[in-house]
């Protein structure tokens, strides 16, 4: 915000048969008007009070005339062509326009001027003994694989080989949810019967005497048998099966978290709902 109180993110009428998106208000910080069938919209403070807005609509055609309008507004509920706003000498700020194919928004890709293909993401030797509990926490991650071609798609804990590790695989083609620990002797969770390729939030919960897989709301396998690990020995996370780079994550990764502490039921319910 500088002096210009509204702000509009939208997809123009061609190709989605409406305006559809929001108008933000920069100074109460809050959308004040919706339009059309928008899938999602978000919005994101930073500290230094800059704003991401972001929208996801599905187009209904082909068209010359589609596109995205990034603009100051006249108004908190009816969306203005930004020509036919007044020329009042006021100002708002804008950095990072981005359209991409998807369901959900990606971090800022730079383009310079020319279309751009986002490569692979990678998070190997990630973390240290210093966040990672070993006795007691949660992974959860919100992801999906591509397809079902390959059956070793994971996230793990370990301390840096396969000696000591606590891993989440998502294994197609058996639609199968497994959570695996050496804490204290194998531990090896399933569910199956769900779909991998869609977009799943999925946690393992460890503590003494409890191991326990939640996906999408629900708590699908337990291990009341689970030891766990004595000590401080877990100091790496990575998006694969055992922190060396040879399992990697195939898929999209929207949200990936590491809590230090058992989060209880009622907390993983709603994490994973």
């Amino acid at each position: 915000y500088d002096d210009w109180q509204y702000f509009q993110v939208r997809f123009r009428s061609g190709g989605f048969g409406a305006e559809i998106g929001v108008i933000y208000d920069a100074i109460n910080k809050a959308v004040t008007t919706t339009n059309g069938s928008l899938l999602s919209y978000n919005i994101e403070e930073y500290a230094n009070d800059w704003v991401r807005i972001s929208i996801a609509a599905q187009a209904t055609s082909d068209s010359n005339f589609a596109g995205l309008v990034v603009a100051y507004n006249n108004s908190g509920n009816v969306f203005n062509d930004p020509d036919s706003v007044p020329n009042t000498g006021a100002n708002v700020y804008a950095y990072g326009a981005q359209v991409e194919e998807g369901d959900y928004p990606t971090s800022y890709i730079p383009t310079q001027g020319s279309a751009v293909t986002r490569l692979a993401d990678e998070c190997i030797n990630g973390g240290n003994d210093q966040v990672i509990n070993s006795t007691e926490g949660t992974l959860y991650v919100e992801a999906r694989v591509f397809d079902g071609s390959n059956s070793t798609f994971g996230f793990s804990l370990t301390d840096g080989g396969v000696t000591n590790r606590t891993f989440l695989t998502f294994q197609a083609p058996e639609n199968k949810y497994r959570a695996y620990s050496t804490g204290g002797g194998i531990t090896d969770i399933t569910f199956t019967g769900l779909d991998v390729t869609s977009m799943s939030k999925v946690a393992i919960r460890y503590s003494a005497n409890s191991f326990s897989l939640w996906i999408n709301g629900s708590k699908r396998a337990e291990d009341l048998s689970y030891v766990g690990f004595s000590s401080n020995v877990l100091n790496n996370f990575s998006l694969d099966r055992n922190s060396q780079g040879q399992f990697p994550f195939y898929g999209n990764v929207k949200d990936a978290r590491l809590y230090n502490t058992a989060l209880t039921d009622a907390e993983l319910i709603a994490l994973t709902s």
